[in-house]
């Protein structure tokens, strides 16, 4: 009864998943996703909940999984339907990434002050556009959006897990990750301060769970 109830939920995901798809595909308006899109989301994370509760432990990779997905859709289904990027602090970092790109090196001077120091993001971007031959923005979307879906959902569900031994409190902490309003924004605002949260939620873990040496453990607070 339990494998039924979950396999129901799950089906019922990925159609919705395959609706929202098709509605922003068929949207009105060019640079706008319709409302029926949202409604979609929202009863999508409604539908993870339910398969949560009435899902045993061996499913939660699947539903990590789909947690992961609908973070991906809410996120680049902004980025896709527009031909540039969106926000401001974006068209900036791509001038820098390019400009590494062109240069075949990390310029400096007074415009960049700060970023030719640590230009970690940069060189993360660059790279992956340079192995995969995409622009700009694909390729923030591939490497570091990719990885703040990723790492931000899976390490807060680590985190959860790890604290309380509960995997339903640990996905529900995942779920809470991608729809909170703050990690959307950054997973289509690709920025270095939204790629720097990362590391926050990694090094969290390793101190509160891997790290039991009192030097890692000094070494971690202090990265």
């Amino acid at each position: 009864e339990v494998k039924t109830k979950f396999y129901f939920w799950a089906i019922c995901f990925f159609v919705l998943y395959t609706l929202s798809c098709i509605s922003v595909y068929c949207r009105p308006y060019l640079y706008e996703r319709p409302l029926l899109y949202f409604i979609l989301t929202a009863a999508m994370a409604g539908v993870i909940a339910c398969e949560i509760i009435t899902g045993g432990r061996r499913y939660a990779g699947l539903i990590l999984i789909q947690i992961l997905l609908l973070g991906m859709s809410i996120g680049w289904s902004l980025l896709l339907i527009v031909p540039g990027l969106v926000g401001k602090d974006p068209w900036f970092h791509m001038g820098f990434t390019n400009l590494i790109l062109e240069e075949n090196y990390i310029p400096d001077g007074s415009l960049y002050t700060g970023y030719e120091s640590i230009p970690l993001f940069h060189l993360v971007v660059a790279i992956t556009s340079l192995v995969t031959d995409l622009p700009y923005k694909y390729a923030a979307m591939m490497s570091v959006s990719f990885a703040q879906i990723i790492c931000n959902a899976g390490f807060i569900f680590l985190i959860a897990y790890s604290l309380f031994k509960d995997h339903k409190i640990g996905l529900f902490s995942a779920l809470s990750v991608v729809i909170a309003s703050h990690h959307i924004l950054m997973t289509y605002l690709s920025i270095p301060n939204g790629f720097g949260t990362i590391f926050v939620v990694i090094v969290l873990y390793l101190i509160l769970f891997r790290m039991r040496g009192r030097l890692w453990t000094t070494v971690a607070i202090l990265l």
